[in-house]
């Protein structure tokens, strides 16, 4: 049989080795920077961080510029192939041509005014009708002469009245800005 292991084994001392001379050591003397000093570190790096920035933004675009000239240049074409731009005559026949444009709409009708007018010329085309229907159902010429009459006066007094709400119309039209 074995003997069990001695508790205390992992605990006992180690032979004493011999001993090697280290260097003295020194100890380093740490220098605290003043606040004032380390304030003014600090924004100095940052200037120079913000001042680096700056710099590499502006090498970009100057890179960009020069590849937008070099493209530029190089995609010219010549005078002859060049599409001209227009004539100052062409700018001025467009500019009248406009104005004639906005003076036209302006001396158009509105669109009630176009409505009423729409809606008049049915109520006469309906009474036209009507006086047709009754010339044909009446049996005497005279008598349809007679209608005929009244039916024409009536169309003449509903025309001038419509020739009165154009001109009126013209007229709004004529003052409205």
């Amino acid at each position: 049989m074995s003997r069990p292991s001695d508790p205390d084994e992992p605990t006992r001392r180690l032979p004493p080795t011999e001993r090697v001379a280290a260097p003295p050591a020194y100890e380093r003397e740490l220098v605290a920077p003043v606040p004032d000093d380390y304030v003014w570190r600090e924004e100095v790096i940052d200037r120079l961080n913000s001042l680096r920035t700056a710099v590499i933004l502006i090498g970009i675009l100057a890179v960009a510029a020069l590849g937008v000239a070099l493209w530029a240049l190089l995609t010219q074409e010549e005078e002859g192939d060049a599409r001209r731009g227009a004539s100052v005559s062409d700018v001025r026949n467009l500019r009248d041509r406009v104005d004639r444009l906005e003076q036209d709409l302006d001396q158009a009708p509105a669109r009630d005014a176009v409505n009423q007018l729409s809606r008049t010329v049915d109520s006469l085309d309906e009474r036209v009708t009507k006086v047709e229907d009754s010339v044909a159902s009446q049996g005497s010429s005279a008598q349809a002469v007679e209608g005929l009459q009244g039916n024409v006066q009536q169309l003449s007094d509903a025309v001038e009245q419509l020739d009165q709400r154009v001109q009126a119309v013209e007229q709004q039209q004529a003052t409205s800005p």
